[in-house]
């Protein structure tokens, strides 16, 4: 008798793990990505659905006539107090540009002559 109860426990334990190839009948679905996604990537989402498609200010700032004077500096743009600033002092063919740290109410001058000045702003709103 007890080798028999030995023997049915072992049966019991030797079993695979049984699965059912019916599905269930609730569809699979994915989630919708806005109701996913949180934080900062979630509002630079919904500002490219805005049509704004720089909404933190990473494309590049030309030099124009008429800016980069003390009176009239080149503005850059920042959500900050500070910002690193790259100058191509010799154009758009320099091989390195020259950095400057700005910093708010600070206007800075580059060694090429160029003025900055940094311009708090909110980048996604």
């Amino acid at each position: 008798m007890a080798s028999f109860l030995v023997r049915n426990a072992l049966n019991i334990t030797r079993r695979g793990l049984f699965t059912s190839s019916v599905r269930s009948a609730i569809p699979e679905e994915f989630p919708d990505t806005m109701k996913v996604i949180t934080g900062l990537e979630k509002k630079e989402i919904e500002a490219n659905m805005a049509g704004k498609d720089d909404p933190f200010a990473l494309e590049a700032l030309t030099k124009k006539p008429g800016f980069g004077t003390k009176a009239n500096p080149t503005l850059v743009p920042s959500a900050t107090g500070q910002r690193l600033v790259g100058c191509m002092c010799n154009g758009e063919d320099s091989i390195a540009p020259l950095y400057l740290n700005l910093y708010e109410g600070r206007p800075q001058r580059c060694s090429c002559g160029h003025w900055y000045a940094l311009k708090k702003i909110d980048f996604v709103e």
